[in-house]
């Protein structure tokens, strides 16, 4: 049990481990950006913008959560402090002193534009396949109208429940906190610390149940998009060389996607699991399972740059190389002549 003369408010082991993954995942990511932005091939053809707003989802939710608000959980207690450079933004730039319920649902709001560009991945896969003339063929506008409506719904439900069920005036559930916890009370000693709930009321059901809902329906969407490819690609009438290439892609996609959501989910469901079980003496377990998570977007830049191979990187050096050997050719020959 943490004691109020050994709690570490920001351990410097974690602060340390949290930096080295940063200084790590974001060149990789930005280096997996520049590959898909320039160097894809043409046979690519719109397939390479749907991956370049997957990665820059990731990318963009991981710079928020790992070094924007950088948060240390009080496991087994749902009580956070950020300690990234959001806070300095919001209070140097806006003007906000305590930013930390704002920094909350950015985060939130990331994680959800990061599920879509998965679902979006797996949506495109399904849209190649079918024929011309097939009725759920939809037009550029219609895909962005429907995917924008989708989009638009679960970011209104998640943020509304977020909104009911985690109050910007900490001041009461702080000290709620105090009474039921005397003993903790130094975990709420940091103004910029931020209580979730101090018990499991509707409102904090409601948000877990509304969180659970939008990744199930990822999932079941993208399961239900898989299904469907399959099933037109047995109704219609193509060579085997062109089905299997087919299946071949939809299996590298689901190969590619679920690196990185392993490596997310598996160490967030450790994190969670004493928060709503309440077991104790896990704080450093959840610190540990952060950084781990702060490494999801590096693997899945890898997973990205492997199952997705046509990549004109490589020719560029062939090029260079083939282009001086003809040079000192033709030099060559001219001075023969």
């Amino acid at each position: 049990m943490l004691e109020n003369e050994t709690f570490e408010e920001f351990p410097k082991w974690y602060q340390i481990s949290m930096h080295i993954s940063a200084s790590i995942t974001i060149p990789i990511n930005i280096f997996g950006l520049i590959m898909i932005a320039f160097f894809s091939k043409a046979q690519m053809k719109n397939y390479r913008y749907y991956l370049l707003f997957h990665q820059i989802c990731s990318m963009l939710s991981d710079i928020i959560i790992n070094t924007g608000t950088l948060p240390v959980i009080y496991s087994p207690y749902a009580i956070g402090t950020p300690y990234g450079w959001m806070s300095w933004v919001f209070k140097l730039v806006l003007g906000v002193e305590n930013s930390t319920w704002l920094q909350a649902e950015i985060a939130f709001f990331g994680i959800l534009m990061a599920a879509l560009s998965v679902e979006l991945l797996f949506f495109y896969r399904y849209q190649v396949i079918l024929p011309l003339n097939h009725p759920w063929k939809l037009a550029k506008f219609s895909k962005f109208l429907s995917i924008f409506i989708y989009q638009l719904i679960w970011v209104f439900l998640v943020s509304i429940s977020f909104h009911y069920t985690v109050s910007k005036e900490q001041t009461g559930v702080k000290n709620q906190f105090r009474k039921a916890h005397p003993d903790l009370a130094f975990f709420v000693q940091n103004q910029n610390s931020l209580i979730v709930a101090t018990d499991v009321n509707l409102n904090v059901f409601l948000f877990l149940c509304f969180c659970f809902i939008r990744l199930g329906s990822g999932a079941i969407l993208c399961w239900i998009l898989i299904i469907l490819s399959r099933h037109a690609l047995d109704n219609m009438v193509i060579s085997a060389k062109t089905r299997n290439m087919h299946l071949t892609l939809i299996r590298h996609l689901c190969y590619q996607v679920s690196v990185p959501l392993s490596a997310f989910y598996i160490p967030i469901l450790v994190l969670i699991s004493p928060l709503v079980f309440e077991i104790h003496n896990t704080f450093y377990s959840g610190l540990i399972s952060l950084n781990i998570v702060s490494y999801h977007t590096f693997f899945g830049t890898f997973s990205l740059l492997y199952f997705n191979r046509p990549w004109k990187f490589r020719n560029i050096f062939t090029k260079k190389k083939y282009s001086a050997k003809l040079e000192i050719l033709n030099t060559s020959n001219s001075w023969r002549r």
